[in-house]
């Protein structure tokens, strides 16, 4: 076989012998990787080298054939027919058909091997079995591979949006904690608004006798808890009729502190000479000696209430009374004094509660 195919090959222009043709088929490393291949594999192998020795042994025949076609009479009926060839005349010059490039022949279907994977037929079968069987193991753990991550990526935006709305609602219940306490704040202010102590001067009455002149004021507490304590600072001044103005509570002024005043309840004090700290007689004798004669002067009071509440905070009030045309009373009652127009500062706040800085 292998002496037809080298005599062949070399009529198509390829020189082979016998013995590389046999060499070349029977190579080591053709035969190692032969034996390396599964049975599926070997089988398709096997049917490429038999269709290709096919196909060149096949080829210088389909040529010769197309050479010379059939013109339905027999070859010596052909041969009696044909002239006797002239000497004189050359030979004609046949061609010879190129035989066709095995790469242009259409190669046969592979037929799909179907191995019974539930009783395999030996080594080769059981090992493509296996093969497939490992195949679909792997195709099976990419599938869950690739679902775990896409699992993964859902839980991690899951856990992405919780997080999200988890700060949403910190941030809503840290306002709505902060309106609470504000809500809270505004709702205890209200309620010591209304039950804390308002002490101020309710009255003012002005007594000039024969020793000396004072003043008789009504502190009164209008709130409804008492105030822990209260003290107060005056300064008396008499002037000339004629230059009554404006008036001014200075700022430096003795106070003198009494206990506490009781919610809705007054206390009437008498004040004498220039401060109620200061000493009083001689002040009265002052005060009896630099009064004008009888209706040539007005008479001022001017001071301030300070006072504290039972929750801590502390506060003041201004005061200003003052009479014109002033008088001995001598041994009648006390003239009634009145307030001059003008801004004083009524209940306001000097100190806070302590832990209570959000009051103004």
């Amino acid at each position: 076989m292998y002496r037809d195919l080298a005599e062949r090959l070399t009529t198509m222009g390829i020189p082979e012998t016998e013995r590389k043709i046999a060499n070349k088929i029977s190579r080591r490393f053709h035969s190692s990787v032969f034996h390396s291949m599964s049975y599926c594999d070997r089988l398709h192998y096997i049917a490429i080298r038999v269709c290709l020795i096919a196909a060149v042994l096949g080829l210088p025949l389909a040529g010769e054939c197309r050479a010379q076609p059939y013109n339905g009479t027999s070859d010596q009926g052909a041969q009696a027919k044909q002239p006797a060839p002239n000497p004189a005349a050359p030979a004609p010059v046949t061609q010879q058909a190129q035989p066709v490039p095995v790469a242009e022949q259409q190669k046969p279907e592979p037929t799909p091997y179907d191995p019974h994977c539930d009783s395999p037929k030996g080594h080769d079968e059981s090992d493509l079995c296996e093969q497939r069987r490992m195949s679909k193991a792997a195709e099976e753990a990419a599938w869950w591979a690739a679902f775990q991550s896409k699992l993964g990526l859902a839980g991690f935006v899951a856990v992405l949006a919780s997080l999200f709305f988890t700060g949403r609602a910190a941030h809503a219940a840290a306002r709505a904690a902060r309106a609470a306490e504000d809500a809270l704040k505004i709702s205890r202010e209200s309620s010591e608004d209304q039950i804390r102590p308002y002490v101020h001067v309710s009255s003012a009455e002005f007594v000039w006798d024969a020793s000396g002149v004072k003043v008789v004021i009504e502190c009164s507490n209008s709130g409804q808890t008492p105030a822990r304590y209260f003290e107060i600072g005056a300064l008396s001044e008499a002037v000339p009729t004629e230059e009554m103005g404006g008036v001014s509570i200075p700022e430096d002024l003795t106070y003198k502190r009494w206990s506490a005043l009781g919610g809705g309840n007054a206390k009437t004090i008498a004040l004498r000479g220039q401060s109620v700290g200061g000493e009083i007689d001689p002040f009265a004798v002052h005060a009896r000696e630099s009064m004008p004669p009888e209706g040539k002067a007005s008479f001022y009071i001017l001071g301030r209430v300070r006072y504290g509440d039972v929750f801590g905070s502390e506060y003041e009030t201004e005061f200003a009374f003052f009479l014109r045309d002033a008088r001995p009373t001598n041994d009648n009652p006390g003239r009634k004094m009145m307030s001059p127009p003008g801004s004083f500062k009524a209940f306001h706040m000097t100190k806070r509660a302590e832990g209570d800085h959000h009051r103004q």
